[in-house]
């Protein structure tokens, strides 16, 4: 296990408001959210509401999310799927040490892809996003 499950601090409303304040100080560029770090699905319904009011209440910012599970294997869940239709761009797949790439932008290995999450789920096919 990489991460302590008992280390940190109770995710709350108050921490979910607090989140909200700083996407929205006025003066500071924050381009929005990244969720990452342990793995934001295996929490799907707290990061729902969470990712639903930054859409409602952070306008102009973006959500990114990184995962080890596959966009496809997020559809499959009706959990995870509510929770990845409020994302901006999702990066894919685990990392694979073999297949590892220090020159890829927003990702480690060459089998993650950087995925434009609302124009698939339109168009119902994989969008990359170009860099």
């Amino acid at each position: 296990m990489a991460w302590n499950p008992t280390f940190g601090k109770p995710y709350t409303a108050e921490v979910e408001t607090q989140i909200i304040d700083d996407l929205n100080i006025p003066g500071i560029k924050v381009q929005g959210l990244s969720l990452l770090g342990g793995e934001p699905f295996d929490h799907p319904e707290p990061l729902t509401e969470l990712v639903t009011r930054v859409n409602r209440d952070c306008p102009g910012k973006d959500i990114w999310c990184w995962t080890g599970f596959t966009f496809e294997q997020l559809k499959e869940n009706p959990e995870r799927r509510d929770m990845l239709r409020h994302l901006d761009v999702l990066v894919d797949g685990p990392f694979d040490i073999n297949k590892r790439n220090l020159k890829l932008k927003f990702r480690g290995s060459s089998n993650q892809r950087v995925i434009l999450v609302k124009e698939s789920l339109k168009k119902g096919r994989i969008v990359l996003k170009v860099h």
